[in-house]
């Protein structure tokens, strides 16, 4: 079967890429490199040296031809209609079709009734996620299945977030959630009627067999796709933040490793190669905070680190307390691969874990680059993923990142940084905050729908991306990064919900509330909602 380039697949979405004349070339890089975006970047020149974001849209649209083309070959129906598709799950859907209605009757007239009836439904129809007897009764002693039962209803396919359409799915899998689909009614008869210029018996044939089709399994493959992509997007973003980091640039460093309740406290302190120094292990019990306060005194070091996050978040909160200056914050992912690196025969694992942060923050690139991506956890109800398309994604960023390096490229992140101080030492809790008053904030996470922070209490705060900059933004990563600190404006407290909603943009003038600015709230609580667990 004779099937369509690359440039053709591309074609009516590749234009802004730089159409055929790049995605020609393009393929052919990606082709003799096996899919890798290496060849495509070392080739960017003879490209037009078009931005390394482009290129690596054009090396995943590439992976998605290659998956496509190899489906394609095995496929019996005219090449075509092959031509038509773009997608696997497409042509499973034709050949479903070709099977209720015969040989030879799937024309390109059928599948542009498919097609379309399949966007209709994805605009108009809904999805339903029904919890199943199992999940009710598990729900009192079951945080999973009651977050399935509270997570059911009936959206709009197009409405149905990436996060919250994996969590069903996964829940599908458990036998806790039924999801079922509904197609506007007479969409697909319509479309064989308008699109398919068919009549009589013969358009309610064809609009039975695509309904069948479009239910079985098409409207599910579009939102996995979708999920997927999302999934991968933020990945990617939180990824090239943390590879992008710069690094402390200090000549000392001293890292606090916070793991899991009475487990003990790893410090270490290294040079401004990353070489240890000292180090401590620190068992939890009744004077553990005297003790480390005391190793802390005993340290002059130019930077502190510690951990975005701990199972024990109790202590991690007093040991910030502890410190001198603002620490820089580091994620503690993949730290059980990142420590066979760290050389001392029988050291402690949390001191180990210390010497991995503090490295982290010294050289960024380096550490995080070293460690295999899957196992960093970027990316959420990342076990519902395909763990090879999750890693050639994020070892695109990787690659890209390297990439810039090499050719001087710098990430400019506009934002003001406030001096190594504790972050606001005169809030103890969160009835202490009010709209309108200005915080001290470390980013600590960036996600597609805005910035995590930390303002010195257990909660983190959310700046909703839209909040980020007076200008529209495509990624946070446009304006801040992970362990940037910042000033930013509280907009809103919810005690019950234990939530704080930020700002970095100016205060709307007394009297001139800013222009949809009860959407935006709105669509901020959904957010947080689906989003902050």
């Amino acid at each position: 079967m004779a099937l369509i380039g690359f440039e053709a697949f591309c074609e009516g979405g590749g234009e802004r890429l730089g159409g055929a004349a790049r995605l020609g070339p393009a393929g052919a890089l990606l082709e003799a490199s096996g899919g890798s975006v290496v060849g495509l970047l070392e080739g960017a020149d003879a490209l037009g040296s078009p931005p390394v974001s482009a290129l690596l849209e054009i090396a995943e649209r590439w992976r998605a031809f290659d998956r496509w083309r190899a489906r394609a070959k095995a496929s019996g129906l005219p090449s075509e209609v092959v031509a038509l598709t773009r997608s696997p799950a497409q042509l499973e859907a034709l050949e479903a079709i070709e099977a209720r209605l015969g040989a030879g009757r799937v024309t390109g007239a059928v599948f542009e009734v498919m097609d379309a009836a399949c966007r209709a439904a994805l605009r108009d129809g809904s999805v339903r996620g029904e919890a199943t007897a199992a999940a009710i009764a598990a729900a009192a002693s079951d945080a999973q299945a009651a977050a399935t039962v509270g997570s059911a209803g009936r959206f709009r396919p197009e409405e149905v977030q990436g996060p919250r359409w994996l969590a069903w799915r996964r829940a599908q899998q458990e036998g806790w959630l039924e999801v079922s689909f509904e197609l506007p009614e007479g969409v697909a008869l319509q479309q064989a009627q308008v699109r398919g210029g068919l009549a009589g018996e013969e358009a309610e044939e064809v609009a039975a067999a695509v309904e069948a089709a479009i239910s079985g399994g098409l409207i599910e493959a579009e939102l996995d796709a979708r999920a997927l992509g999302e999934a991968l997007s933020e990945g990617g973003l939180a990824y090239r933040g943390l590879l992008t980091a710069p690094p402390l640039g200090v000549g000392s460093a001293a890292a606090i490793f916070v793991g899991a309740p009475r487990q003990p406290i790893g410090a270490a302190r290294v040079d401004g190669e990353g070489r240890l120094v000292e180090s401590v292990s620190i068992e939890d019990g009744p004077w553990w905070e005297e003790r480390l306060g005391a190793w802390i005194g005993e340290q002059a070091v130019e930077g502190w680190v510690v951990p975005t996050s701990a199972v024990d978040r109790g202590r991690l909160g007093k040991v910030r307390g502890l410190l001198p200056k603002v620490p820089t914050v580091i994620k503690p992912a993949g730290l059980s691969a990142a420590r066979e690196g760290v050389g001392g025969e029988g050291m402690a694992r949390e001191v180990a874990s210390a010497v991995v942060l503090a490295r982290r923050a010294l050289a960024p690139m380096a550490q995080w680059g070293a460690v295999d991506p899957v196992l960093l956890g970027l990316v959420e109800y990342q076990n519902d993923l395909d763990p090879g398309r999750l890693r050639a994604a994020l070892e695109d960023v990787r690659a890209a990142a390297l990439f810039e390096r090499g050719r001087g490229a710098e990430v400019v992140h506009a934002a003001a940084v406030i001096g190594q101080r504790r972050l606001n030492p005169l809030v103890s809790s969160l009835p202490d905050l009010r709209p309108g008053m200005t915080l001290d904030v470390q980013v600590t996470n960036l996600v597609s729908f805005g910035a995590f922070v930390t303002f010195g209490l257990e909660t983190e705060g959310l700046i909703h991306i839209s909040e980020l900059s007076e200008r529209r933004l495509v990624s946070p990563s446009e304006v801040v990064r992970i362990g940037q600190q910042l000033k930013a404006r509280v907009i809103e407290v919810d005690l019950k919900r234990q939530r704080v909603s930020l700002s970095l943009r100016p205060a709307p003038q007394e009297g001139r509330p800013r222009a949809g600015g009860g959407a935006k709230a709105d669509a901020m609580a959904k957010l947080q909602q689906m989003f902050k667990k």
